[in-house]
């Protein structure tokens, strides 16, 4: 597919779409809705009110607010005003929103609603004042908006907004979104309306090929503060799409727009996923109604792409890959590829951008190869602001190296393999480890500190800290969250803190990183299944799909598991054999009427489930200590792919699941310590 770039501004992408689709709905919020005539003038109005409170071509206005119809109001208003957008980070402490301010600048602020304004609105507002930006240039989201909605477009307004217009370019800065890279503070990208656009065009036109106004609506439950939120916004808008904006990312709120309107598409990130899969409504509701899910933030594995395509009943899930420096979009899978490429794989670059694996020492690489990932083409930044030109990620030839490791294969498919920069990226979160350090090393009963990310099924990655104390004994983990909680955002506190007398040092004195982390990914292993064995921890996730793959394995392991937890041989007898016949019938149905089998173990102290699901049918086979029965019992299956196993009490080894090769389970025998 060739892709031409246009040389567009946001107000007029917004102007093409009113004309095209003046009366189809662009956004529901809060159950008010939004059309494209009427977003194109509350925009041109916010431009023009913006103008008149003394906003000027070229200023930094923040925007600091929750997702909704008025925040993207905002946004086309400063952008179509000629001012450059900043984008705060609705979750951030006060302080944290006063040196962002300061390091790119801002001279206004646009207050919504966010976390700090509903503790306190006057907390919120000093934090803008403290950056200097004057009270009289804090301006309320709200009384924005409402004087947008009852004011009189005149002539001589409008003449005056295309004066101004006419002198914007479309690869001028409009937006500055924020990124972490190595160090603790972050990154300014400038963006603009060429870059975002046009990606967003490329996306649109690589993912549906026909141009057509999509009928039915799409669900983002993304902050808009990203640039992946963002792309999802212009993307949806591209398609003339209904855009359905939730009040929360909680399951109800997601369930109850999903279940009450026609969508089909939904963007979120793989948590949001995994807690709708357990909500009482879900399949109701939304299993078996939903086209595309595309996930912001790759899942940890190919088991759980397969669970959660499983669970949504026909859904295909979209992975891709991005960064907020390529506005954000790299390259994505395609509905049509194979579930293999689109788990394992983040699909080919999209059409018009130059994507290639370099190495320092040999340069660019062939296929096959891994090396850093570097990108050139219409979606890259303007640079970082305020960061002089030896700091910027760009080579002499106009690749901006993205610090990410892949490879791209004969194929021409690209594999994510790793991460140059020390990051860790939580449900999409950009998260620095050294910002946590700094904070922790305040405590001076710690005397060494190590923050890593850790793989984890639903988050992507997990926070996890490393800890050397004086006196273990007056070391209170709450207590350390707790202050952590009035620095910090809660997404980056740290899940566990793992004690060591010392941390181990390679023979050049330096931190043996590696070592550290493997002894904590033990350590952590053991505490994931102490703390999910009392709910019954599913041990097997297997989908069979129009073949017959080996489950000879599943006697043998559950009748093991079954003699770890006490049941006597008569029981285990017992429980395989009827486990075994009836396991035979489901695949003999499955092969017949050519549907999936779905088969799920759950192994309890007292408990052993195994449910066989074929299309919509489901049987249950339940045993407990005292007798088996078979019945339609309601199951409650845990969210891990693993198992316990607990000798005189302690742990003594686990068998994890999470990685099956090519779908059948693979044993896995992890020493654990206590």
């Amino acid at each position: 597919m060739d892709f031409e770039a246009k040389e567009i501004l946001f107000h007029e992408f917004i102007n093409v779409l009113s004309i095209k689709y003046p009366y189809a709905p662009a956004l529901t919020y809060n159950g008010q809705t939004m059309n494209y005539t009427d977003l194109r003038v509350m925009s041109d109005r916010c431009s023009i009110l913006l103008r008149k409170a003394g906003v000027k071509k070229g200023d930094k206005v923040a925007i600091w607010g929750y997702n909704s119809s008025s925040w993207v109001v905002t946004f086309l208003g400063i952008t179509g005003a000629g001012a450059v957008a900043g984008f705060m980070n609705y979750a951030l402490k006060a302080d944290d929103i006063t040196a962002l301010l300061k390091s790119i600048d801002a001279s206004w602020m646009v207050l919504g609603n966010n976390t700090v304004s509903m503790q306190s609105e006057e907390k919120a507002v000093e934090a803008a004042a403290n950056a200097g930006i004057p009270k009289d240039r804090i301006i309320k989201m709200s009384d924005l908006i409402n004087e947008c909605t009852t004011m009189e477009l005149y002539t001589e307004d409008m003449d005056n907004l295309f004066e101004i217009r006419s002198e914007i370019k479309p690869r001028d800065t409009q937006l500055i979104i924020f990124t972490t890279g190595t160090s603790s503070f972050p990154k300014a990208a400038q963006l603009s309306s060429y870059s975002c656009i046009n990606d967003a065009r490329c996306f649109a036109e690589y993912l549906f090929r026909h141009g057509k106004r999509e009928d039915s609506g799409i669900l983002i439950a993304l902050p808009m503060f990203h640039s992946f939120g963002l792309l999802m916004l212009l993307f949806a808008l591209t398609k003339g799409n209904h855009i359905y904006l939730p009040v929360d990312f909680m399951s109800d709120s997601i369930i109850k727009i999903l279940g009450e309107n026609q969508v089909s598409d939904m963007v979120a990130v793989g948590a949001i996923y995994g807690r709708l899969i357990e909500h009482p409504d879900f399949d109701a509701k939304v299993a078996g109604k939903m086209r595309y899910c595309v996930v912001g933030g790759s899942f940890s594995t190919k088991a759980m792409f397969l669970r959660y395509e499983n669970a949504f009943c026909g859904t295909k899930f979209l992975n891709g890959y991005g960064q907020t420096e390529t506005s954000p979009m790299i390259s994505v899978g395609l509905p049509g590829e194979s579930l293999d490429l689109r788990a394992t794989r983040v699909g080919h670059p999209l059409p018009g951008l130059d994507v290639r694996i370099w190495s320092k020492e040999k340069g660019f690489l062939p296929a096959g190869e891994e090396g850093e990932i570097v990108v050139k083409g219409y979606n890259v930044m303007n640079g970082y602001y305020g960061l002089p030109e030896e700091s910027q990620p760009f080579d002499e030839d106009g690749y901006l190296h993205t610090q990410d490791l892949g490879v791209i294969d004969e194929e021409g498919f690209l594999q994510i393999t790793g991460r140059i920069k020390d990051i860790i990226i939580r449900c999409g979160e950009n998260i620095s480890p050294s910002e946590i350090e700094m904070i922790l090393m305040e405590d001076e009963n710690l005397t060494a500190v190590k923050v890593m990310g850790a793989p984890h099924s639903e988050w992507g990655e997990s926070v996890e800290a490393c800890i050397v104390v004086r006196d273990e004994g007056t070391f209170d983990e709450e207590a350390t969250k707790a202050k952590l909680k009035s620095r910090i955002a809660s997404f980056k506190i740290p899940s566990h803190f793992f004690i060591y007398s010392g941390f181990p040092y390679n023979s050049n004195e330096k931190l043996d990183q590696r070592s550290l982390r493997d002894d904590m990914m033990k350590r952590l292993n053991v505490c994931h299944m102490q703390e999910t064995l009392v709910k019954g921890i599913q041990i097997l996730s297997l989908s069979l799909n129009e073949q017959i793959y080996s489950v000879s394995f599943l006697g043998p392991m559950v009748r093991g598991l079954m003699k770890e937890f006490k049941y006597d041989d008569q029981m285990c007898d017992r429980v395989t054999r009827e486990m075994k016949v009836v396991l035979g019938q489901q695949v003999l149905d499955a092969e017949q009427i050519e549907e999936d089998v779905r088969i799920k173990v759950v192994l309890m102290p007292d408990v052993v489930r195994i449910s066989f699901t074929t299309g919509m049918q489901e049987s249950v086979y339940e045993a407990t200590k005292k007798a088996p029965n078979v019945s339609a019992v309601p199951t409650e299956l845990g969210d891990r792919n693993s198992v316990n196993v607990l000798k005189n009490g302690e742990v003594e080894y686990c068998i994890d699941y999470r990685y099956p090769s090519d779908f059948r389970a693979v044993e896995f025998l992890v020493k654990a310590k206590a």
